[in-house]
């Protein structure tokens, strides 16, 4: 075994310092993780367990169990486990338990538990999650979003496409109805198997209209090759050369970029809080509200949220469930413009405007309600101030109302 290693023969790597699982065997897909045996993978730390299994030709397998403990995301475990006399890994302290609301923020190092084929000394490791980002030039993608076609939304979407097409990979994404079922020009793992907790709670509140769009999005955006992906929605138009804005963020590393972010304390009122859950260990600290017609996900994060989306206690609005696993996990979110808390002061002010006390977002530019019915490209002179970030554009297409 390598100093470090957890797991090292001919087909598996698992290294405790870079927390990647690297498959040496090639020409078999993953189909648990979507990745190619031959690829890495990171060893995430917001699931009490990962499993991987490796199949050579489907006649071999060979299996891997790590675990971690991460208190802040999921309850502790029993203390029975590791190595030593007492049922505990030699030098590991008790983690608290916290109960919603918390009564003060956890914060604490989230160390390696056990894991049945290596040294204790070698799972004690506080790498930094920066060693997971990506370095610049990023690759980066892009998914169009809409449920309705025409002419109009295409000429839309062209237009994004020529403006920003030299530096991002944009697909259409079209998903027709409520269910998450979009058609795009590339495979994808099916959202019912990829995300099947969040799945089945999509179908039971109504469909992906409902605070549910990231079923749909979350297995598209796995399966780009990409580091990280932007989700724009049909309605989204900019008042300006689309690159002007993209380009803003060509070198910013943050896991998830969107809009309007705002604690609890902030927003108590808030419409979706009404259904929203989350493990109890969550600190309230973590619990924030966006929202992401525009938004950029890193690739790391996306597929850690598919992960916690498994794991029982998380319920409710996408707009509530992506920024709080987000912070709760220790990724780096950032606002992409406006007057929140989460804008940087490089860009305070710029990008877009809103009223997020307000329960449709106005006055502003980018709100809920009511919807423009013209593009930018169609009719400039109705959109006010350059360079801007403008929602709702509804070209033909009905608004659709909150439930009561």
């Amino acid at each position: 075994m390598g100093d470090g290693f957890l797991v090292e023969d001919g087909r598996i790597r698992v290294d405790a310092r870079t927390r990647m699982i690297i498959f040496r065997a090639g020409g078999a897909p993953c189909t648990r993780s979507g990745q190619t045996i031959g690829d890495s993978m990171p060893i995430l730390s917001e699931v009490s367990t990962v499993r991987v299994l490796v199949r050579d030709n489907f006649h071999k397998s060979q299996r891997c169990e790590m675990r971690r403990r991460i208190s802040h995301l999921c309850p502790p475990p029993s203390p029975a486990w590791g190595h030593g006399s007492n049922g505990r890994c030699a030098g590991a302290k008790p983690t608290k338990s916290f109960q919603w609301p918390a009564s003060e923020p956890y914060y604490g190092p989230v160390p390696f538990r056990g894991a049945r084929c290596s040294r204790c000394a070698d799972l004690q490791t506080e790498e930094p999650r920066q060693a997971m980002k990506p370095v610049p030039p990023f690759k980066v993608a892009g998914l169009f979003v809409c449920h309705v076609r025409s002419e109009r939304i295409e000429r839309h979407f062209q237009r994004l496409v020529d403006q920003t097409g030299h530096m991002i990979d944009w697909h259409f994404m079209f998903n027709p109805d409520n269910r998450a079922e979009p058609q795009v020009d590339f495979a994808y793992r099916p959202p019912k198997s990829c995300m099947p907790a969040r799945y089945r709670e999509m179908a039971a509140h109504g469909g992906v209209q409902r605070g549910y769009l990231d079923v749909a999005i979350i297995p598209c955006v796995l399966s780009l090759d990409a580091d990280f992906v932007w989700i724009v929605e049909y309605d989204v138009d900019y008042s300006g050369d689309w690159a002007q804005l993209f380009d803003q963020f060509s070198r910013n590393a943050s896991d998830l970029l969107t809009t309007t972010v705002q604690p609890l304390a902030a927003s108590r009122d808030w419409y979706y809080w009404q259904s929203a859950a989350m493990p109890g260990s969550v600190s309230p600290d973590h619990v924030h509200r966006a929202f992401h017609p525009i938004m950029r996900l890193s690739r790391h994060f996306a597929r850690t949220y598919g992960l916690i989306m498994s794991i029982a206690g998380w319920r409710g609005h996408y707009e509530f469930t992506l920024p709080t696993v987000a912070f709760a996990g220790g990724f780096t979110v950032e606002d992409i413009g406006g007057q929140g808390p989460l804008c940087p002061p490089s860009r305070r002010g710029t990008n877009y405007e809103n009223t997020p006390q307000d329960e449709c977002l106005r006055p502003g530019t980018l709100i809920w309600r009511p919807s423009c019915p013209r593009y930018f490209a169609e009719d400039p002179s109705g959109f006010g101030r350059s360079n801007m970030i403008h929602h709702p554009v509804k070209p033909d297409v009905a608004d659709w109302d909150m439930p009561a």
